[in-house]
């Protein structure tokens, strides 16, 4: 559940992926807003959707051309946000996998 949606139906993104760099009406923010997120122990709860969320897309790349930098903040200056990309980012916010 970091990574995907927990009620597909209806999902905003390619293969049913959370961002939480675009957070909008499927959980009560305005489009485009940035759920700040840390440490690794950060988590975005909403249901339905966002279930232990932890997932920043900075760009959707085809499938099978993803790379690292892709993944990470979209820089959002608020308090309690990493504001990383790639590797630095993961390694931040994304240890202790389940």
């Amino acid at each position: 559940m970091w990574c995907h949606v927990a009620v597909p139906h209806g999902w905003k993104n390619k293969a049913f992926l959370v961002n939480l760099n675009d957070v909008g009406d499927e959980a009560g923010f305005p489009p485009n807003t940035e759920i700040a997120s840390n440490a690794s122990n950060d988590v975005y709860n909403q249901e339905p959707y966002y279930f232990n969320a932890k997932l920043k897309v900075r760009t959707f790349a085809p499938s099978g051309n993803w790379v690292d930098t892709d993944c990470g903040s979209a820089g959002a200056n608020i308090a309690g946000n990493n504001t990383q990309f790639g590797k630095d980012w993961m390694g931040a916010v994304c240890t202790n996998p389940p």
